[in-house]
Order: C-alpha cells, then structure tokens, then sequence
C-alpha cells in the first residue's frame, strides 16, 4: 500500500508541474527537426511490435539510438531507456505517447518529450530530401 501512496504522490507532482506556461509552450513535445539536431538522440517507439514490424525507422542518420519498447512493456524495461539523453517518444497519434510520457516524467525522466505527430509527421519528415539533409548534418558534426 504505501508503494500505491508513494506513486500518486510522485504523479501528483508530475500533474503540479504541468502549468499553463508548461502546457501553452508545448514544452511537453519536440520536433522532429529539434529531436534529429540534438546530440546523441534517441527515438523511443512504443507502438507494439506488430506496428513496428509493418512499418519501421531504423534513423540511422538522424539519432543516436531508436529503442523499440512497447508501451506495455515500458514498466518491466525501463532500465533499457536512458535518462541522461536527449528522449523522443513515438508512437501513431501520440496518444500512447502521451501516456508514456507521463509515466517517464513520474519517473524522473525531465528529458522525455513527445515526437510531435507521431508516424505521420515523421513519414513527412523523411521524405528523400530530408533523409539526405539529417545524414549530411550528422556527418559534419566533429
């Protein structure tokens, strides 16, 4: 019981700093773009191996690391996600990403952000031109 008590207060914490300045900056997602810019990135996809098995982005060129952890098996391997990198979640709409990103933050994790719009934007965001442009930009950094 007192594991049940510890972890709403660790959420209620997580709800507390979601302000309106937190919230209306959409402090809680990272583009593409920004997420492909930082150093040593990772993807972390929790969408469920089905879904990642149709469709998959290896970003070899654009992140450091993509992990593949569905979102009901976040719990049980949550030692295999980094804290102390740069962290994008995707899944297909966000709103497991959503959830994951909450269960990340009650957990300590101030770097999780959500990748904005999911499978979507980044099937956008890898169109030939822009694969090219991230591998270039990956490749002059010293």
């Amino acid at each position: 019981m007192a594991n049940v008590a510890l972890g709403l207060s660790v959420f209620e914490d997580l709800l507390r700093s979601m302000t309106l300045d937190f919230l209306a900056r959409k402090r809680y997602k990272v583009s593409h773009a920004e997420l492909f810019a930082a150093d040593d990135a990772v993807v972390l996809d929790v969408r469920t191996q089905e879904e990642t098995g149709s469709v998959c982005f290896p970003l070899r060129h654009q992140v450091g690391a993509v992990l593949q952890i569905p979102l009901h098996e976040l719990p049980d391997r949550l030692r295999e996600v980094p804290h102390d990198r740069p962290l994008g979640i995707l899944c297909v709409s966000d709103t497991r990403s959503a959830i994951a990103f909450a269960y990340l933050r009650a957990q300590g994790y101030a770097n999780a952000r959500i990748l904005a719009g999911g499978t979507r934007a980044l099937v956008e965001e890898l169109t030939t031109g822009k694969v090219m442009q991230h591998a270039d930009r990956k490749d002059a950094k010293p």
